[in-house]
Parts: structure tokens; C-alpha cells; sequence
């Protein structure tokens, strides 16, 4: 019966202490006293439990351009313990991907709560006392915050506005030289994206090969590609010639795509968008129909391709 009491009694210590004490100090230290309490954060999520590489650098570059225009914040990332080692499947973004120009810290342990059986940590997101940016996935939205209460910035954001007054390059990717290297070799300038994998099931169908033949009508040369599917794409005559990328790995074929110096072939996704931004490519052809079904209603393409940006080449719709 001790025994019990004491092991209930120690629970209940731990849950305090890892649960409501540093809620309480977070939500409740007074700031106005003359006590300096903690500063209103910015907490950007970075969505490691089901977004990929593409999503995890928008998510990041947008929480950048947050803090540059609201400076009364205090931008941290929530996430990044969750994907620093190579068996989290979306470990990309801290193994490959360097932030250049300045880095978000990660967010204290006291803006979130663990989850049990295993102890991952979730963002405590209590409506009166936070407040929550979440505009459309690929919409740009003003973002201006009055300093008063924290902020959860939990949407995709994918939108080249949010971090356009950012020094660049604010991102650079580790195998940037090793790709470049691969391509010198084999003597290739322009770099094709395929991606089919999840778009077999998750309702936005791949594009069709149409739009590759016709976008490569003005490539000459040889190209790579990269892809999540080379089996499928072996099989299609368009790409005999071509030198397909068999690393199956993320951070080394968004760096392909960024060593392109000719052009660049993305089709569906933020994957193939970060690869083409990356780019110093004359030409960047992309599918117009970048999104099908419920997501459609949250893409708008002046917000989403950054047409006419210094430094971006041109980026050309392809309709097949």
C-alpha cells in the first residue's frame, strides 16, 4: 500500500513538473513587473511527423521572414529534436539543408507537452492564451503581430512572399558540390523532376507524361532525372537517353536539381519547387495544375511561382 502511494505520488510530481510548471512560468510570469519574464515567441512547426523535405524548408523560410518583419517576436522552430538523426523518415531538412543567413533556435521545452507511450513532445495550443497563423497552404497572407500574446505558426505557407526580403542565399543545401560534380561528369545541364510515389493515392494524380514530352521539346541535350519512381520511368522511351538518379536520397536529387545551369523540369509538389528556386537555371518549367481537388482551393499561382524575381530565371508554364 506504501509502495503504491509512493509510486502514485512520484507520477504525479513528474507530470507537474514536465506538464504544468513550465506552463505556469510561460503563460503566467509577469512581464510587466520588474521581473524580466520570458519574451512572446514565434513558434514555427516545422510539421515533422508527416510533412517531407519541401514542406519542412517552407515552413522554416517563411518563420525567417515572420521574425525579420515582426521583431517584438522571438522566432523559435518546434520539431527539429524530432528529425536530427537518420532514423526519422523525414530527417532530411537538419541533414541536408543549412540555414546561411540565420538560423531559428529550437523552442523551450515549456511551450509543449509530452505525449505518451514514447515522450514526443506536441505544441500546447491553448486558444485564450495563444494566438494561431494558419493561412492557405499556398496563399500568401499580411503578417503583422501586435506582441501581445505568443504565436503557433502551423501553416504550410507556401509561398515565395513570405521570406522574399530575405538576404540570399538564406539556404544551402550539404551536397550542393557533390551534385554539381555528378552532373560536370556525365556532362548534363538540365535536370528533370518526377515524382509519382504518393500521388498514386492520395487523389492529386501524377502528371502526365504529356507534359514532360512537351516541356523537354526545347532541351537538346541530355538530362537527369530524379525521381521516387525510376522503375516507371526506365520504362518510358522520352527518358532512354536519360541519366537517371538512383541515390534515394532527397537531400542529394533537390541538390541535382539545384545544380542545374540550363533547366529545370519540376512537376507536383515543394520538392521539386525548392529544387528549381535553388537553381540558377535559364528556364524553369513547371504544370500549372500544381494542385487537384480540396487543395486546389488554397493555391494561387502569382503567390506560390515566383515570376519575375532577380535571379530566378524564367519560370514557364507547361500545359500538355
Amino acid at each position: 500500500m506504501v509502495v503504491a502511494i509512493v509510486v502514485i505520488a512520484s507520477g504525479a510530481a513528474f507530470f507537474f513538473a514536465v506538464e504544468w510548471l513550465p506552463k505556469y512560468y510561460y503563460y503566467y510570469y509577469d512581464a510587466d513587473s520588474n521581473k524580466k519574464g520570458p519574451p512572446f515567441l514565434l513558434i514555427v512547426d516545422l510539421c515533422t511527423t508527416v510533412c517531407g523535405l519541401g514542406n519542412q524548408m517552407f515552413r522554416y523560410a517563411a518563420g525567417l521572414g515572420l521574425a525579420l518583419q515582426n521583431p517584438n517576436y522571438t522566432a523559435c522552430v518546434f520539431g527539429l529534436e524530432e528529425v536530427g538523426h537518420l532514423a526519422h523518415r523525414h530527417s532530411a531538412f537538419v541533414l541536408d539543408v543549412f540555414p546561411s543567413w540565420r538560423r531559428l533556435e529550437p523552442c523551450p521545452l515549456s511551450i509543449s507537452s509530452p505525449r505518451l507511450p514514447f515522450l514526443n513532445r506536441a505544441v500546447d495550443f491553448w486558444p485564450d492564451r495563444m494566438d494561431q497563423f494558419e493561412p492557405p497552404h499556398s496563399t500568401f497572407r499580411e503578417f503583422r503581430f501586435d506582441g501581445k500574446r505568443p504565436v503557433l505558426v502551423n501553416g504550410c505557407m507556401q509561398s515565395f512572399k513570405y521570406f522574399q526580403n530575405l538576404p540570399h542565399p538564406f539556404f544551402r543545401l550539404k551536397q550542393q558540390h557533390a551534385a554539381r560534380a555528378w552532373l560536370a561528369d556525365r556532362g548534363i545541364t538540365s535536370v528533370v523532376h518526377v515524382r509519382r510515389g504518393d500521388k498514386l493515392y492520395d487523389g492529386s494524380p501524377p502528371v502526365p507524361l504529356a507534359y514532360y514530352e512537351k516541356a523537354m521539346l526545347g532541351i537538346t541535350s541530355r538530362v537527369a532525372v530524379c525521381t521516387d519512381d525510376p522503375s516507371w520511368v526506365q520504362r518510358q522511351a522520352l527518358f532512354r537517353n536519360a541519366e537517371i538518379s538512383m541515390h534515394e536520397d532527397p537531400g542529394f536529387d533537390m541538390a541535382l536539381l539545384a545544380a542545374a545551369t540550363e533547366a529545370v523540369i519540376i512537376g507536383i509538389g515543394t520538392f521539386g519547387w525548392w529544387g528549381a528556386y535553388l537553381s540558377k537555371a535559364k528556364r524553369k518549367y513547371f504544370y500549372p495544375t500544381m494542385y487537384i481537388g480540396k487543395l486546389a482551393a488554397g493555391y494561387n499561382e502569382s503567390d506560390y511561382i515566383p515570376f519575375g524575381v532577380p535571379g530566378q530565371g524564367e519560370w514557364i508554364p507547361v500545359y500538355p
